[in-house]
């Protein structure tokens, strides 16, 4: 596990995006999962999720600690992160992108 945060580290570190990029961890830009697929895009601080009405969108550092949690009320939701410079997970059920918040 330290292998792997620290890899994941400096990969952000040698990216170092001017604005915050999404970082495909598996090669599909979105997954099937019992329905329309989910997607999970970002512009600046601020998440876009579609299809995944009812779901919970995690936020979780390169640790491994869940830092917040929000429900996904609508089917293309906007969420405005109030994160710090950094790389992140983000996780909707099954799909999980690696982001740069610039």
């Amino acid at each position: 596990m330290r292998k792997i945060v620290l890899i994941s580290t400096i990969l952000c570190l040698m990216a170092a995006p001017i604005t915050a990029t999404s970082l495909f961890l598996d090669p599909a830009p979105s997954a099937q999962v019992d329905g329309p697929s989910i997607t999970i895009s970002v512009e600046g601080k601020t998440v876009i999720v579609t299809g995944a009405q009812g779901k919970v969108l995690q936020v979780i550092s390169l640790t491994g600690n869940i830092l917040e949690s929000y429900n996904i009320e609508s089917p293309n939701e906007r969420v405005n992160l109030n994160l710090t410079k950094g790389c992140y997970i983000l996780k909707v059920d099954k799909v999980v992108r690696k982001v740069s918040i610039q």
